[in-house]
């Protein structure tokens, strides 16, 4: 039989944790072409929320590497924690950027620059509050920027997508081939999956991108940073079981 991490029971709490999360975000998602006030109200509450748990577990993701140099001596392990923080970093960078960018392009500023990419050790990417977005409700820019719009023969959700799927074969390839399945399961909730919804099937990127207003978008790809931490701090939990 298959041995079975220790830290599956913690991991249940983190996912129910981020749970509640993606449940605000889909449910922003579901609503998402209601552009009145309130929703719009709702939306910023929504990522003010998320962007305060992601902050979070950007400074418990340093902590927890500082712990895991100091409990662990191994160098194979050491090297997969650090290969670890970097997937983790760029992905996380990935996404800010994403963000900063739809937000920009939808309020026609330049969308070139480039964000701050570490700051001791953990990704850092200068952070647009929802509440200051300009153009809240605006669908249009977003939906092209994100869903329409191709860059090297894909579009940017679709390079998102990719992206999302690439860093989860590799963490799971982090850790023995016997946990692999569990550790599949335990970060199941961050998938790319098509959407169904009353009967019809969408992909993962229009389900999240097409004809969302703008501080939706916003939402959901800050939770999709977070659970990309939450994602880190399962994996990391594995290894030092080994």
């Amino acid at each position: 039989m298959e041995d079975q991490p220790k830290s599956k029971s913690k991991t249940h709490v983190v996912c129910f944790a981020v749970g509640i999360i993606v449940a605000c975000i889909f449910s922003a998602v579901g609503i998402a072409m209601n552009t009145g006030k309130e929703k719009v109200d709702g939306y910023i509450t929504c990522d003010d929320v998320v962007y305060r748990s992601l902050e979070n577990a950007n400074k418990s993701a340093q902590q927890q590497y500082i712990l895991f140099q100091q409990m662990v001596a191994d160098d194979d392990l050491l090297s997969k924690a650090e290969q670890l923080q970097n997937l983790s970093n760029e992905l996380v960078c990935q996404i800010g950027q994403l963000r900063t960018d739809v937000i920009n392009f939808s309020e026609g500023k330049d969308v070139s620059g480039h964000a701050v990419f570490a700051v001791n050790g953990i990704a850092n990417v200068p952070h647009i509050a929802a509440k200051d977005i300009t153009f809240k409700s605006d669908f249009d820019k977003s939906t092209y920027f994100l869903t329409v719009q191709q860059v090297n023969g894909a579009t940017r959700a679709e390079t998102l997508k990719a992206a999302i799927d690439t860093y989860k074969t590799a963490v799971l390839n982090l850790v023995p081939a016997a946990q692999r399945s569990y550790l599949a399961s335990d970060i199941a909730f961050f998938n790319t999956n098509d959407v169904t919804t009353d009967g019809e099937t969408v992909s993962w990127e229009t389900h999240h991108f097409d004809h969302t207003v703008l501080v939706a978008t916003a939402s959901t790809l800050d939770a999709f940073a977070s659970d990309v931490r939450n994602i880190e701090s399962i994996v990391l939990r594995y290894l030092i079981t080994q």
